[in-house]
C-alpha cells in the first residue's frame, strides 16, 4: 500500500538542502480578471544545493510574511514544485534581511529550519530581469527607471523627493 502524502512539513524528513527565497515587484503590469492593472508580486524558490528554481508563484497583492510562509510549505509539500523530488524540508533558508521578519524565523525555527540573512545574488538578479523579459516581453507597460525618461536629472529627482519630505514633516493632514 502506497504511503499518505503527509500535510504537515513538520512530519516531513528534513535534508541538507539550502534554499533561497526571494520576492520581488515585477516592472511590469499586469491585467486580472476584472481587468483591473496590477504589478504582480512574484515569490522564487531556489534550491541553492543544484541552482535549480523549484517553485515560483506571482499574486497580485503586496506579499506579507504567511505568504512567504505558505510559498515554502507548498514547496516542502512538493505542491506545484517545478522540480519533482521526495516532499521533504530544507535544512536552512537563505533570504534577503528585510524579508526575515521575527515571526517567519519563528514559524521556519518550529520546523528547524536554520534562516540566514543574505543580500540577493547577482545571479538572482540577472535571473529576475530575465524571468520578467519572457514572461512580459509582448507588454510595452514596462515602467521605465525615473530617470531613464527624457529630461529627468538626478537634480531633480531630488528637489521632487526633498519637497515631498518637506511636505511629509509638515503632516498638514493632522
Amino acid at each position: 500500500m502506497p504511503k499518505r502524502k503527509s500535510k504537515s512539513p513538520a512530519q516531513l524528513p528534513q535534508r541538507d538542502d539550502i534554499w533561497y527565497v526571494d520576492t520581488e515587484r515585477m516592472r511590469t503590469w499586469a491585467e486580472n480578471d476584472d481587468g483591473d492593472l496590477f504589478r504582480p508580486q512574484l515569490v522564487l524558490i531556489i534550491n541553492g544545493n543544484t541552482g535549480a528554481v523549484m517553485h515560483t508563484n506571482m499574486q497580485e497583492t503586496p506579499l506579507e510574511d504567511a505568504d512567504i510562509l505558505r510559498e515554502l510549505t507548498n514547496t516542502m509539500l512538493g505542491s506545484g514544485q517545478l522540480v519533482k523530488g521526495d516532499a521533504h524540508r530544507p535544512g536552512q533558508v537563505y533570504m534577503q534581511p528585510e524579508l526575515a521578519s521575527e515571526w517567519l524565523l519563528d514559524e521556519l525555527g518550529k520546523l528547524d529550519i536554520q534562516v540566514r540573512t543574505v543580500e540577493r545574488p547577482e545571479e538572482i538578479q540577472e535571473m529576475l530581469v530575465q524571468m520578467a523579459g519572457v514572461m512580459f516581453e509582448d507588454d510595452e507597460t514596462e515602467v521605465p527607471a525615473l530617470l531613464a525618461v527624457e529630461g529627468v536629472t538626478p537634480e531633480l529627482v531630488g528637489g521632487v523627493f526633498a519637497a515631498a519630505a518637506a511636505y511629509y514633516r509638515a503632516t498638514p493632514w493632522y
